[in-house]
């Protein structure tokens, strides 16, 4: 169990880091033109909310600091209601929200044993 988690850990921590170039010197402006950065993005928010899913209640519990439901929630609203996605409130969680999802998941992997 604790090399899974450490693996969906790492997962997530991947698809912050590809979030974070796939923008890097991007504007929102061009964010919301841009219907090929949208579904990067939304593709890594995807992967994202589909490995919060799979930690292991332990993992979750011993991380209360993570929204992890709201991360799954966000996961469904891609993959089942993606045209009503609005882009903006997108902009605004990889603006706002995954500069501290990327803290808070290097914590969690730094209390999983190594080894």
């Amino acid at each position: 169990m604790i090399n899974r988690d450490l693996d969906r850990l790492n997962q997530i921590e991947h698809s912050i880091q590809r979030i974070k170039t796939i923008l890097s010197n991007k504007t929102k402006e061009e964010f919301l033109k841009s219907e090929d950065l949208q579904e990067l993005i939304a593709f890594n928010l995807m992967n994202i909310g589909e490995n919060a899913g799979k930690v292991s209640d332990i993992v979750k519990t011993d991380n209360l600091n993570i929204p992890w439901r709201q991360i799954s929630a966000l996961r469904n609203i891609i993959v089942h209601d993606y045209i009503s996605l609005q882009q903006k409130i997108i902009w605004n969680t990889v603006q706002n929200d995954i500069p501290n999802l990327e803290k808070d998941i290097l914590l969690a992997i730094s209390k999983i044993p190594k080894g």
